[in-house]
């Protein structure tokens, strides 16, 4: 819903954005709930210091299971994949492309004979907490943590999980453009 953000909405998720202990520093306006696949944005003012946390935007993580099968799309990305071909998604925001991912990566996963690994930049794919959301089936998760690692998590996939298939979801830097 669109309901209007009071500081009682702001207080109540200010403990997901903590500083860390040793920097005083928080990393990220943006973090995972545990065990699922909604997450919690912050909206703040730039201009003030520390930043003044002005609202608090929740979005709610979907599975939906079957998606590429009603598509008629599992036999296209295996295809791609046993090709070595890539395949990017463009779209609005809200529009499922992170959803859509999610259940290419269980679909490919299920083959046996690709090896799928996912690096997930703010844990959205895949959800946050210490272990993946089922949700990407037996694919490999490789959360990035701090999101301005992302490209140097997509090169140590490469090098040290020997992919088939790298799932990535929001390339925006040119150094995560030029990993990919």
């Amino acid at each position: 819903s669109n309901e209007a953000c009071t500081q009682a909405h702001i207080d109540m998720f200010s403990s997901f954005f903590a500083a860390d202990e040793s920097t005083g520093v928080s990393h990220s306006k943006r973090r995972g709930i545990a065990h699922t696949l909604h997450r919690v944005s912050l909206i703040t003012h730039p201009m003030r210091v520390p930043e003044k946390v002005l609202g608090v935007a929740v979005r709610v993580g979907r599975s939906m299971q079957g998606l590429i099968e009603t598509m008629a799309w599992k036999s296209f990305l295996t295809d791609l994949a046993r090709d070595k071909k890539s395949l990017m998604l463009i779209g609005k925001p809200g529009v499922g492309k992170t959803t859509a991912l999610r259940e290419m990566a269980r679909t490919l996963s299920e083959d046996p004979g690709l090896n799928v690994v996912v690096v997930d930049k703010t844990c959205e794919i895949a959800g946050d907490g210490d272990e993946p959301h089922n949700c990407i089936g037996s694919a490999r998760w490789m959360p990035v943590g701090r999101p301005n690692l992302q490209h140097s998590i997509m090169r140590e996939a490469v090098e040290n999980q020997t992919p088939d298939v790298i799932v990535v979801d929001e390339i925006s830097t040119p150094q995560e453009v030029e990993a990919a």
